[in-house]
């Protein structure tokens, strides 16, 4: 599902670094850029990834091909299921990865994507880890609230 697209301004961490533990968002993104290699995607997926209480990404990813527009039924299937799973690993969060083509910013289908997410874990009980978005430029990390640029008075 990767392109050659390259990225020379973000180094991508040493692949042993993947499953090292994460406390942030920023380690988190590191740990996806490790796995992930070169940037560049030819399809929209979701990527997800069970993390244990140290914050260790299990070594077993997952994805799911997903539509261009955001899909709450979709959504909410996979949240299902993911809860059903970890319900006797309470311990356990997931991470999630969306990787698409092209070099833009993040999107307004891209937040709704991760809004999306963080509303059905809260529905069902799954801890989740911040979304990021990657495609042939980046990994962000996508807030699911828009991010207000206005000063507060």
């Amino acid at each position: 599902m990767t392109s050659t697209a390259h990225d020379t301004h973000d180094p991508i961490p040493d692949i042993t670094t993947a499953l090292d533990p994460f406390g942030s968002a920023d380690q988190l993104r590191d740990r996806w850029r490790a796995l992930l290699g070169p940037l560049g995607f030819d399809d929209q997926v979701l990527w997800f990834a069970f993390v244990d209480l140290h914050g260790r990404i299990i070594p077993a990813l997952n994805q799911l091909p997903l539509p261009s527009a955001p899909n709450g039924a979709l959504v909410d299937q996979v949240m299902e299921r993911l809860a059903d799973i970890i319900d006797a690993q309470s311990s356990v969060r997931v991470a999630f990865l969306i990787t698409r083509p092209g070099t833009d910013a993040t999107t307004p289908a891209d937040r709704e994507w991760s809004r999306l997410l963080a509303a059905a874990a809260v529905r069902v009980g799954v801890d989740i880890e911040p979304v990021f978005r990657a495609n042939a430029t980046d990994v962000v990390l996508v807030p699911a609230q828009p991010v207000s640029h206005r000063a507060v008075a």
